[in-house]
């Protein structure tokens, strides 16, 4: 494939940035329970279209950053990316090319996983963590892949075509 075909670095770092500031946003409680996870989201989306640009370095490099900025346990955002992005990319060559409500129903359990992992760190951690809000981000997310699919094949047209 040609190089110039190829999403640029600065679509990448744009959407990754785009992603911490609206996962920062604050939101009246009952909003709170509806924002999908957007870092885990656009991570996956980029192991998922661009492997070799956006690796399970940049996911944990990543969840480094997330963690940085909501004051968690310094690990524990990059260990649940790593750990669901590894199996992200694991699926990567088979589920690229499926239609957009297809993956997300596929990503569904990997997305209920990083929930999961966050849960648990936070329980061995004794932070208190409303379940609900660490849970309900998984349905959220789901419904939100095909969005964010439509919007990153019309910001990088040949994301989708590697």
């Amino acid at each position: 494939m040609n190089e110039d075909r190829r999403p640029s670095g600065l679509i990448i770092m744009v959407s990754v940035l785009l992603a911490l500031v609206l996962s920062k946003v604050m939101l009246p409680d009952p909003l709170a329970l509806l924002r999908p996870a957007m870092v885990p989201m656009v991570a996956f989306y980029w192991l998922l279209m661009m492997p070799d640009r956006f690796g399970l370095t940049m996911a944990a490099l990543l969840g480094l950053v997330v963690d940085v900025l909501t004051g968690t346990l310094l690990g524990a955002h990059a260990f649940a990316l790593t750990v669901s992005g590894y199996l992200v990319a694991r699926m990567a060559l088979i589920i690229r090319f499926w239609p957009a409500w297809q993956q997300s129903l596929a990503l569904l359990p990997l997305w209920g996983l990083y929930a999961f992992l966050m849960f648990w760190i936070d329980g061995v951690t004794h932070r208190n963590a409303d379940a609900l809000l660490r849970f309900s981000p998984v349905l959220t997310t789901a419904i939100a892949w095909p969005l964010l699919c439509a919007m990153m094949a019309w910001a990088s047209p040949s994301a989708e075509e590697n």
